[in-house]
């Protein structure tokens, strides 16, 4: 391949609110956004789950037909991963649209039940001697985000210091110079989605907030994809135990989590209002 088309990939890991941000950006009428993509994302889902229909879902191709209209798409049966994204960036580029691929982090970072975590972004790794990667990176509150992961059972084999292992490999990748919190996201959506678009070379488009709410182009949290979904907003924070509290609080790699994000331990007034 000579060309070397643009690619926007949007960074989360599972329930960091990367779904609702998402959906969001999807709704912007210059963007074709793709959700929860990873080159052996579909083979991976069905190993676990054995439902193909569904793990169709996750796939790009799939996504392709059934989003956009790409049934057209000059790839065969024997084309690769690369070769598919090449012919959707075609295709879009044909449509005035940019291709935005939120990337499946979960497998990668936090791995089970689908693999063991490698550290290592597949996708990045698949694409970038091939593509203009434009990156964005989501992550959320350590303890908010495993809270709320806890409330699925899919998370369950991953224990506390795997999780924080994952999360500091995540936002440590290399690729990645621009980073938002999931919070700011929830403060302030027009500003954070602006700049956004500007970190993944994306025509920002101002109707997003009366199009977000029909836009269900998109897979991972059900609280966050499904029609029911009103507004944008914080949910209620989740009590969390004063032991669980303590395991992060002495762990080592969740305090240079803290210094990499910014993040604070919560204080004795936030631990109060999580129980409300």
């Amino acid at each position: 391949m000579t060309d070397r088309c643009q690619i926007a990939i949007m960074h989360s890991l599972a329930k960091s609110g990367g779904t609702i941000i998402a959906r969001s950006l999807g709704a912007m009428k210059s963007v074709w956004l793709f959700s929860e993509i990873h080159p052996r994302g579909p083979v991976l889902f069905q190993s676990v789950f054995n439902a193909a229909e569904l793990s169709q879902k996750y796939d790009l191709q799939c996504q392709a037909q059934a989003w956009y209209g790409l049934g057209d798409l000059k790839t065969s049966n024997g084309s690769n991963f690369v070769e598919i994204v090449q012919a959707i960036a075609e295709g879009a580029s044909r449509k005035n649209r940019t291709v935005v691929l939120r990337s499946w982090s979960h497998i990668d970072f936090l791995g089970r039940p689908f693999t063991e975590p490698s550290g290592v972004n597949e996708l990045v790794v698949a694409l970038d001697d091939y593509f203009d990667l434009k990156h964005f990176g989501v992550f959320r509150h350590p303890i908010d985000q495993w809270a709320s992961m806890m409330t699925r059972w899919v998370y369950q084999d991953i224990t506390l210091n795997d999780y924080l292992v994952g999360y500091k490999k995540f936002i440590e990748q290399p690729c990645i110079s621009q980073w938002q919190t999931y919070e700011s996201f929830v403060a302030e959506p027009n500003g954070y989605l602006q700049d956004a678009s500007r970190v993944l070379n994306v025509d920002y488009d101002p109707d997003w907030s009366r199009q977000w709410q029909a836009n269900l182009r998109i897979t991972g949290d059900r609280m966050a994809s499904g029609s029911g979904v009103g507004e944008i907003k914080l949910g209620q924070k989740r009590q969390i135990d004063e032991s669980l509290l303590q395991q992060f609080w002495e762990s080592e790699i969740y305090q240079e989590i803290l210094a990499a994000t910014g993040y604070r331990h919560p204080d004795f007034t936030w631990r109060v209002l999580s129980k409300l």
